[in-house]
């Protein structure tokens, strides 16, 4: 990010990332970096991370009136295809910027009715020519989330401070099991494949645990 956007600028890069930089004293130092996404998740929480862009905005807007001047550059983004509504995987953006994916592998990805991603943001005019790696090295990341589920409500909090996140993995699982009439099987079936899905689907990992947020 030391050298990639020119600062101060507004970059839309090849895969849609939207960066505005202000700039630094000390452009060699590393980046610190705020914002998020503004796409809503496929099934719902349309606010999310959505706040974290404008938020970020009003962040860099205080910083310019009030004549604050910082060491390291400081950077609002707002990722593209965060949440993988139309397509997927999720965290297109972000991931290319990082370099979990690579962007031409993004760019190839197609939606359910198979129109392929690169080809769309051309075709909406929002395809743009900065390097999206950028992000491989940063001086600090924050971002500001509605929280959607119950905790700061049920504790009377308005604001809390997230020390750790849910990891996801997806597997394609193969069962096998014995075929017969319900009523010649013994309880429970020896062999049965949706009686030993249900144990393992309410049989968590036991180096899993469930953490807090820190409210304050």
């Amino acid at each position: 990010m030391r050298a990639c956007v020119p600062c101060p600028a507004l970059t839309v890069d090849r895969i849609d990332n939207r960066v505005l930089c202000r700039k630094g004293e000390d452009p060699s130092l590393p980046t610190i970096v705020m914002g998020s996404h503004l796409d809503t998740q496929p099934t719902g929480g349309k606010f999310d991370g959505v706040p974290s862009v404008p938020a970020g905005l009003e962040v860099l807007r205080a910083m310019h009136k009030a004549g604050v001047r910082t060491k390291a550059p400081v950077v609002l983004v707002n990722w593209t295809n965060e949440e993988g509504a139309r397509f997927s995987p999720p965290m297109m953006g972000s991931g290319v910027a990082v370099g979990v994916f690579t962007e031409e592998e993004v760019l190839a990805k197609r939606d359910p009715e198979g129109r392929v991603f690169g080809e769309e943001l051309a075709r909406i005019g929002w395809r743009g020519e900065a390097d999206p790696a950028w992000a491989k090295s940063l001086g600090g990341y924050i971002e500001l989330h509605i929280d959607q589920g119950p905790v700061l409500e049920a504790e009377g909090k308005v604001i809390g401070a997230v020390t750790s996140a849910s990891g996801q993995a997806w597997f394609d699982v193969d069962g096998a099991g014995g075929r017969g009439a319900s009523a010649c099987w013994p309880v429970p079936p020896p062999s049965g494949f949706c009686a030993s899905s249900a144990r393992a689907a309410n049989s968590p990992p036991r180096s899993s645990r469930r953490q807090r947020i820190r409210t304050g």
